[in-house]
């Protein structure tokens, strides 16, 4: 809904807890209580130079990224599959809609 006449309030400060936003049984709260990334750690620090070059970005910040990008992928590519799926049933029995 658009609300007009509302004054902007910029000076506000809002706290905002992000553990209250991701629910309890929330896919990524599941992913992160079954696999330790610490161990990531681990396997990436030969890869790294301590006294030379400028600061990396956190590994486990890459990997977790990197997952997230692939379930995503699946996840949709199975969403295209199951709707191409119910397209082709719905043709095959003389129930598509055409425009």
């Amino acid at each position: 809904m658009l609300s007009k006449g509302h004054e902007i309030q910029r000076g506000q400060v809002e706290i905002v807890d992000t553990e209250t936003l991701t629910p309890q049984e929330h896919l990524l709260r599941k992913i992160d209580a079954a696999i330790d990334f610490n161990k990531i750690y681990e396997i990436v620090e030969p890869l790294y130079c301590e006294d030379n070059g400028r600061p990396s970005i956190d590994p486990v910040v890459l990997f977790k990224m990197v997952l997230i990008v692939v379930y995503l992928a699946n996840y949709t590519r199975n969403i295209i599959i199951s709707i191409s799926a119910r397209q082709r049933l719905t043709a095959n029995r003389g129930l598509c809609v055409r425009t």
